[in-house]
């Protein structure tokens, strides 16, 4: 498993198996910079929400279901790193992510019928 943005996101959600977590903590541990980038993680979901040049909404649900091309994948990472903004965001979508994913939610069935019925007369692929 490569250390990547992604992986070092789903390692901190705790989405890894057991193997692969295992395996992206010894390589955390032997590389200063992942390490840096690990803290410098932890201080951006602590303190305040910063504005700026933040990625597209689309874009990071791509990037972080790895459905984002592999030819825009470098130049999305390079703007999470050379923006503390854009990280944060990529982060806490990451996180929310991951707990829409992890928990169990009732949808009141009012609503469900409304989403439905928006999904029925926008299509599928369309933009709501």
């Amino acid at each position: 498993m490569r250390l990547t943005l992604r992986t070092l996101l789903a390692f901190r959600s705790g989405l890894l198996s057991a193997t692969d977590w295992q395996a992206l903590s010894e390589k955390l541990g032997a590389s200063p910079t992942a390490q840096a980038l690990d803290e410098r993680l932890d201080r951006l979901v602590q303190g305040p929400l910063r504005t700026g040049d933040l990625p597209d909404a689309n874009e990071v649900s791509a990037y972080l279901s790895n459905d984002l091309p592999v030819d825009r994948v470098g130049a999305f990472e390079k703007q999470c790193l050379a923006s503390h903004a854009a990280l944060e965001e990529t982060a806490a979508c990451s996180a929310a992510l991951t707990v829409m994913m992890t928990s169990v939610h009732k949808i009141d069935r009012e609503l469900r019928n409304r989403i439905l019925q928006m999904v029925a007369d926008h299509g599928a692929n369309g933009r709501l």
